[in-house]
């Protein structure tokens, strides 16, 4: 964000985050010390000073709907199949195996 800023770009709204970690949306929505979060250091609470400053909004996903994990787990073909459809990959698919005639 520091590079747009300075290259004259304003953030009009808050940035969405999706996350399936009820228990980080949590930490970062409600300031202060957390026993389940003593061990974090202080530089890594720079996403709770974003939302604090209403420059980012985490949001809850669940696990089975999180888009990017089509790109990081290794998924069952149901859920493959489910998340794939969901970000419309499969017209592409079938857009590039069509056979053409010149």
């Amino acid at each position: 964000m520091a590079l747009a800023i300075e290259k004259g770009f304003r953030q009009r709204k808050p940035v969405q985050v999706w996350c399936d970690s009820r228990l980080a949306i949590s930490s970062t929505k409600n300031p202060g010390n957390h026993k389940a979060s003593k061990h974090i250091e202080i530089k890594y609470l720079f996403t709770r000073d974003l939302v604090t400053e209403g420059r980012l909004v985490v949001e809850y996903c669940p696990t089975a709907s999180m888009l990017a994990h089509i790109l990081t787990k290794a998924l069952p073909t149901k859920q493959y199949t489910l998340l794939r459809n969901k970000i419309e990959v499969k017209g592409l698919l079938t857009a590039m195996y069509t056979e053409w005639e010149c």
